[in-house]
């Protein structure tokens, strides 16, 4: 049970990391596009300066979530890499592995049934036909008997 827990936390810590880099990112867009609107209270409107500066952090913006992007995407690929490893593996000896138990039992249970099962199925048939007949044979005979006794007169009877 406890290589199934750490097996089924292994892939979690690589979720978690991905949720916080996500967070993270979504973050730092929230800082920078305030930093943005205090340069823009700052600067004066019509300033070409200005629009260059905020060119500027927007490029910067934009490489940083390029750089995010393609490290998620590097992520995900090892992730993919480490799937496909497990199920080459570890889940396809398992299910080998399976199978061939499954085979074995279907064979133990063949050889029960024709040489344990069947010999007492049939032996216990006719065990039931021999004390059918028995019974049959001892009620015909007590019921001649008994009619044998009341047909018969007795001896102090005549």
């Amino acid at each position: 049970m406890s290589q199934q827990s750490q097996g089924s936390n292994a892939g979690r810590p690589g979720i978690t990391r991905l949720v916080v880099i996500f967070i993270a990112a979504l973050i730092g867009a929230l800082v920078i596009g305030f930093i943005i609107a205090f340069i823009l209270a700052l600067l004066d409107p019509g300033a070409a300066a200005g629009v260059q500066l905020i060119r500027d952090f927007f490029i910067i913006a934009m490489a940083l979530e390029g750089m995010l992007i393609g490290a998620a995407l590097i992520i995900l690929v090892l992730q993919l890499a480490r799937l496909t490893n497990l199920l080459q593996n570890e889940i396809r000896p398992i299910l080998e592995q399976t199978n061939d138990t499954v085979k074995t039992v279907r064979g133990t249970a063949s050889f029960m049934s024709r040489n344990v099962a069947e010999p007492v199925i049939k032996t216990g048939g006719f065990m039931a036909w021999m004390l059918a007949i028995l019974r049959e044979l001892l009620g015909l005979r007590r019921a001649v008997a008994r009619r044998g006794d009341s047909s018969m007169p007795e001896e102090g009877e005549s």
